[in-house]
Order: C-alpha cells, then sequence, then structure tokens
C-alpha cells in the first residue's frame, strides 16, 4: 500500500482520521497511541514479512537509548544499527554488480531511513539534545507513517514538542486545508508526472539489458525522463507526507526547495533531500573537517584544500552514494558528485560569485542541470557498462536516432539515423516529449508550496487563490484517473 493508491486515499487515511479525531478529546498521549497503532497496521499491509525486523530494531534503539550517555555502548549501539543495514540491504542487493536489478530491489522496506534516523536519535542524547527521552515519543518518531518508508528525517524535539509545548490541539481547519492542498500537489506530480515518464524510463533501461545501444535522441531523452522520474517521484511523496502530516497536526520538516533552479552543485545539494543533506552535513562532513584540520596550517593553501574539502567531501559524497545502494553505480554517483562540489570549491566559486549577472543565471541553471542529470545515470543504470552506452549516447557514438513515431510525422527528419526503441502502451514519443516540457516547466518556472513550516505559528492562515483552487481540483481529477497503476516509489528502494 502506497499514499497514491486507491486503498490508502479513501480507506486507510479515513480510518486514521476517524479514529484520531475521535479520541481527541482524550489527551496527547491517547492521540500518539493511535497513530502508533495504525503507522503499524500501515507497515505491515506495505511489508508484513519485514515488520518483526523494524520491531526488533524499535525494541534496541529504545532500550539502549538509557545508556548511551556513555561513549562505549553509543559506539556500540550504531555499530549494530549499521550491521543490521549491512546485512538486511547490502547483502540482499549484493555489493557486485551482477546481483543488483533497480526495478526488483528486494530489501526491507524503509530500512535505511528508520535505521538512520535511531542512530541520529542516539547522536542526540549522547550530545544532549534530548533529555528524558520516552518511549512512546521514540516510537512515534520513527514509526509515524508519512515519513516512515522514505522521510523526510525527523528529529524528536522538532516533533515531540508539537505535542508537549506548543498546542492545546495539535490540529485545526487551517491546517487540514493546507495539508490536504500539499498532499493533492504531491499526488499530481508522482501519478501524472513521474509515473507517465517513468514509462520511457524503464522501456529504455530494459532495452540496455538487451544490448541496445541508445542513441543520440533516446539517451537524452531517456536520462532527462529519470532526472524528473526521480524529482517528481521523491518530491511527490515528500509533499505527500507533509500534506498526511499535516492534516494530522503535525508539521514535518521541508525536504525539497526547487533544487533543479539552482546555479551550482552545492546549491543543488542544499535543496535536494534537505533533510538528509543536513544530518549528513552534521554528523559526518563537519566531523570530518574538524579532525583532518587539527594542527593545520591555514596558511598552506594546497593542504587546506586538500584536508578541509577534497577528502571531506569525496568521503561525505562516497557514503551518500553507497547509502542509496551497494553497487559501483551508487559509489560512483557518490564520488562524481563529490568532484563537481571540489571543483566548484576550489576554482570556481569565487568567480562565479564576482562575476554571475542575473541575466547569466538561466544559462548556469541549465549547465546545472546537465551535469546533475549526468550523474543520475549512475543512480538509474543497473551497472556500469548501461551507464557508458548511455554516456556514448549523450555525445552521439551511437547515431542520433530519430524516433519511428517523429520520423512518420515528419518526412524530413528520415534524413537522420531511425533507430528507436519501441515504446511500451503504445505510445508516441511525442507523448513523453509533452511530459519532460511539463516537467521541465514547473521545475524552473513555477513557484514552489514550502509554507507549511509557517502552520508552526498556530495563527498562520494561507490565502488560496483561485488559481490555486482551480489548479488543484484538476490535478486531483486526472490524479484518480491514473491510480490504477502498478506502481511504487523509487525511494522505497533504498
Amino acid at each position: 500500500m502506497i499514499f497514491s493508491s486507491f486503498e490508502f486515499i479513501f480507506l486507510f487515511f479515513p480510518a486514521v482520521l476517524i479514529f484520531y479525531f475521535l479520541t481527541a478529546n482524550f489527551g496527547k498521549n491517547i492521540s500518539i497511541l493511535i497513530l502508533i497503532i495504525f503507522s503499524f497496521i500501515f507497515y505491515y499491509i506495505a511489508a508484513k514479512e519485514w515488520l518483526p525486523l523494524i520491531i526488533c530494531s524499535l525494541i534496541f534503539n529504545s532500550l539502549i537509548s538509557f545508556f548511551v550517555k556513555q561513549k562505549k555502548i553509543l559506539f556500540f549501539a550504531i555499530i549494530i544499527n549499521l550491521l543490521i543495514i549491512f546485512v538486511y540491504k547490502y547483502n540482499v542487493i549484493g555489493l557486485s554488480i551482477s546481483n543488483y536489478s533497480f526495478e526488483n530491489i528486494i530489501i526491507p522496506l524503509g530500512i535505511s531511513f528508520y535505521t538512520f534516523n535511531q542512530i541520529v536519535f542516539l547522536l542526540d542524547i549522547y550530545n544532549n539534545k534530548i533529555t528524558k527521552p520516552k518511549i512512546r515519543y521514540f516510537t512515534f518518531l520513527i514509526i509515524f507513517f508519512p515519513h516512515l518508508i522514505a522521510g523526510p528525517f525527523l528529529r524528536y524535539n522538532n516533533i515531540i514538542d508539537q505535542f508537549k509545548n506548543k498546542f492545546k490541539m495539535p490540529f485545526s481547519k487551517e491546517k487540514i486545508k493546507f495539508g490536504l492542498f500539499i498532499f493533492i500537489i504531491g499526488l499530481g506530480k508522482k501519478i501524472i508526472i513521474a509515473d507517465s515518464l517513468g514509462i520511457y524510463v524503464d522501456a529504455l533501461h530494459y532495452s540496455l539489458k538487451l544490448g541496445h545501444l541508445p542513441t543520440f535522441f533516446q539517451s537524452w531523452l531517456g536520462t532527462v525522463s529519470f532526472s524528473l522520474q526521480l524529482y517528481f517521484d521523491f518530491s511527490g511523496y515528500s509533499d505527500m507526507a507533509i500534506g498526511l502530516a499535516l492534516i494530522l497536526g503535525i508539521v514535518l520538516p521541508i525536504n525539497f526547495n526547487s533544487p533543479f533552479k539552482t546555479t551550482n552543485i552545492i546549491e543543488f545539494w542544499s535543496r535536494w533531500h534537505m533533510t538528509l543533506t543536513n544530518l549528513i552535513r552534521e554528523f559526518i562532513f563537519f566531523p570530518l573537517t574538524v579532525t583532518l584540520g587539527r594542527n593545520l596550517s591555514l596558511n598552506d593553501k594546497l593542504k587546506s584544500n586538500f584536508y578541509l574539502i577534497i577528502i571531506p567531501t569525496l568521503i561525505t559524497f562516497a557514503i551518500i552514494g553507497m547509502w542509496h545502494g551497494g553497487t559501483i553505480n551508487f559509489l560512483l554517483f557518490g564520488i562524481y558528485n563529490g568532484i563537481l562540489i571540489v571543483v566548484y570549491q576550489i576554482f570556481l566559486k569565487k568567480k562565479n560569485h564576482s562575476e554571475v549577472k542575473n541575466n547569466s543565471n538561466f544559462l548556469m541553471i541549465m549547465i546545472n542541470f546537465v551535469f546533475i542529470n549526468f550523474g543520475f545515470i549512475f543512480f538509474r543504470s543497473e551497472n556500469f557498462s548501461s551507464s557508458l552506452n548511455l554516456i556514448k549516447g549523450l555525445f552521439g557514438f551511437n547515431g542520433l536516432g530519430i524516433p519511428y513515431t517523429l520520423a512518420e510525422k515528419f518526412t524530413l527528419l528520415k534524413i537522420f539515423k531511425v533507430d528507436a526503441i519501441h515504446l511500451s502502451y503504445g505510445l508516441s514519443s511525442i507523448y513523453y516529449l509533452v511530459f519532460i516540457f511539463i516537467g521541465l516547466m514547473i521545475c524552473f518556472a513555477t513557484k514552489n508550496y514550502n509554507f507549511s513550516k509557517f502552520f508552526l505559528n498556530d495563527k498562520y492562515k494561507f490565502n488560496f487563490t483561485n488559481y490555486d483552487l482551480i489548479k488543484i481540483y484538476f490535478i486531483f481529477i486526472f490524479s484518480i484517473l491514473f491510480l490504477d497503476r502498478n506502481v511504487s516509489f523509487l525511494y522505497f528502494n533504498f
């Protein structure tokens, strides 16, 4: 069961609302208990075979949280959590390229998210950011179903304070209206755009498995399609998670802030999967720079760049890559992005800050998007050979390859090599070009609706325009029409 399914939208979540609102007057402890129970039911329906694992993980971390003030105990707890990820994720996927299949990864659902979130919880206790944690609050923090499987990552104090201190009643009509609005936007991102583009992406990568060499147009159509598919899939999930939580009165952190509108790779990563980036920066990158920078003379620019930028950045992004999966391709994805950041930090940052003018921002955004798009080739491809063939295709080494459907409609295009894969479902290339255009327009030319954080103020009210209401009506109608697609969220694999 996923958020974009009939069962969730019309059965499960209404049941949650009924029980949650009916018991609201019984106190916050009952409200939390209701949400915990339904969260376990949600996980059982989604992946009942992995329910014992998440329960054991919760029991272990809740018990050991009383002792992690001791450094040795903290170290032991982190090792056990990382071992769980290694055994159940990387050994199942396999560290060899041949064992990996993007479409059929069999790993415990959400294991990276809920395990890493528990490690952060233990670290916060050790660092005195959490005092006197309670098991029911901890369980709620981890198991809360809107964020359970694919984030956003939560911090204990930020969420629990909303129950403990700030609100007499955590929900309100204003939160419900805006939460429903954001949920529908996320639903449209996922169903209308991401799933539609995914048809072409899957067809292309299936052909790569069969030995097909993608042509220029196929490669660009396929790689841009995947970049947009991944963005709308994951940001759509995050929007739905934020919307669902807000309907229940809980304000979750923003996870995306128009990342494709950025002019450089550092800014991109500060806006893409923001909660993960913030945690990685806090618990990995900064400690690495502090450790490597000890007794280092800042006058030695070469050593400073090496120890304070190059080494920490490459290690951090190698970890980010391997966090997503245990194959060489994910490692390459991380290292590729780390190299881009190193190059920008050392050679381009000062130049860009001093020379960039408003009229050149669009060009830099497009250049940045192209580099990001190259990185996602490693993220999506099943092995290095497929990645290499796609990269060759992007540069035209496999021919231009005008799609059949376009060549049939525009005779002049037949002067180019016509050699495209047959697309599934009988849909023409024009169909995908339209969705790519729509996706690019949304990414680069529309505003985002990251206003949920303002609802931490009980008096905040979002003023809907007529355009907002008309837009959300059509998004919901079209989303419902495509609810029967048999798909899942891409980030459920990680």
